[in-house]
C-alpha cells in the first residue's frame, strides 16, 4: 500500500539565552509510504526524529529522518528543517 501524509517536525530544548524561536519549516512537507496495508492505513502523518534547538543563536538546518513502524518506507527518506532563531527584541 502506498500514502502520502503530512510531516510533523519535533523540536526540543530552548535557544541561547536572549534568543527565540522564530519560525521552523519543514521541506517537503508530505512524504509517501509504502509498506503493508494494516501499517501504512493507520498513519495519517509521519513524527520526525526530534531536532534539538537548544542553546542555538542563529538558523540551522537539520536533516532529520521519520519515526516509522516496522516494514513502512518512506521516500523521501529524510526532510529538512530550518530552525530560524533571532535575538528577543525589547
Amino acid at each position: 500500500m502506498e500514502r502520502q501524509v503530512l510531516v510533523k517536525a519535533v523540536l526540543q530544548g530552548e535557544p541561547a539565552s536572549g534568543y527565540s524561536l522564530r519560525d521552523y519549516v519543514v521541506t517537503p512537507q508530505t512524504m509517501v509510504l509504502t509498506g503493508k496495508s494494516e501499517a501504512v492505513g493507520k498513519l495519517t502523518e509521519v513524527v520526525l526524529t526530534p531536532v534539538s534547538i537548544q542553546g542555538l543563536r542563529s538558523t540551522k538546518e537539520f536533516r532529520v529522518k521519520p519515526v516509522l513502524p516496522e516494514g513502512v518506507v518512506a521516500e523521501p527518506s529524510e526532510v529538512l528543517v530550518r530552525v530560524e532563531i533571532g535575538k528577543r527584541s525589547g
